[in-house]
């Protein structure tokens, strides 16, 4: 069995909900993705264009 570790984290574009400071974005996740906090650190974020 590979072990998940070193895949990719980035799963798809979703739209920012508000941004939390200076440093937070709280995103809108797709109800499979429910288990998981919906607010993430600003070194995480992406572009998508």
């Amino acid at each position: 069995m590979k072990s998940k570790k070193l895949t990719p984290r980035f799963i798809d574009p979703y739209q920012i909900l508000r941004k939390i400071g200076h440093v937070a974005y709280q995103i809108s996740l797709p109800p499979f993705l429910s288990n998981l906090h919906n607010v993430f650190h600003v070194s995480i974020k992406k572009i998508y264009l």
